[in-house]
């Protein structure tokens, strides 16, 4: 389920596995947040953040847990909690897939939803934006689109990330596909994700998403 890599903590000394990719991790021993310099074969380092935090669930599902999609196997590896201007808080669970694909898992009102980044590099957000946008030919009507803060995070994550940071998002549905799309942006940054309503089933081992 994708290359792991060891280095020490700057904090503490402990050993810290970084799996590929990711960007940001925590300290399993005294949890605090690092950001990852990946050095392709010669591994990582790191970057001492000097935030720790607490190891716990947040949301119904569980870091270290392992499902199916597709019957394709996935191992949750990281989690984030956002929060928007009003207040409502939601969880994203980043999967790591045996196949080595990745994906988030969101849990938001109750819904489930899967969602794969597209990796648009040349994706631009509009200047001006009414009610719908086009994401890979595909008009996608805008539902939702703010603000939120992450305001809890732990395990591997793919992107450098602390609490409190900003990043805006828009929401939205393809048509005529009926894809869920999501694009997520900060000033530096835009990353575009599709993917679909899924049920949640667990078997009192592993977690089934079906579609």
């Amino acid at each position: 389920m994708g290359t792991l890599k060891e280095n020490v903590c700057p904090n503490c000394g402990a050993s810290v596995r970084v799996l590929e990719y990711s960007k940001t991790v925590n300290c399993d021993y005294c949890g605090t947040i690092l950001h990852v310099d990946d050095k392709g074969s010669e591994g990582s380092e790191f970057t001492n953040t000097g935030i720790k935090m607490d190891k716990h669930d947040v949301g119904p599902l569980h870091v270290g847990t392992f499902g199916f999609y597709k019957r394709i196997p996935f191992k949750i590896v990281g989690v984030i909690e956002y929060i928007d201007d009003e207040g409502w808080k939601w969880q994203e669970y980043y999967l790591n897939f045996k196949d080595g694909k990745k994906a988030w898992l969101e849990y938001d009102d109750g819904q489930y939803t899967i969602l794969f980044n597209l990796f648009l590099d040349d994706f631009k957000i509009p200047r001006m934006m009414l009610c719908s946008l086009k994401v890979s030919g595909e008009k996608v009507k805008i539902t939702e689109k703010g603000e939120s803060k992450i305001v809890y995070q732990w395990g591997q994550i793919p992107f450098t990330s602390t609490p409190d940071a900003t990043i805006n998002y828009i929401d939205g549905i393809g048509k005529p596909s009926g894809s869920i799309y999501s694009v997520e942006y900060t000033d530096h940054e835009v990353e575009v994700f599709k993917g679909e309503k899924v049920d949640k089933k667990f078997d009192g081992q592993y977690i089934h998403l079906t579609d």
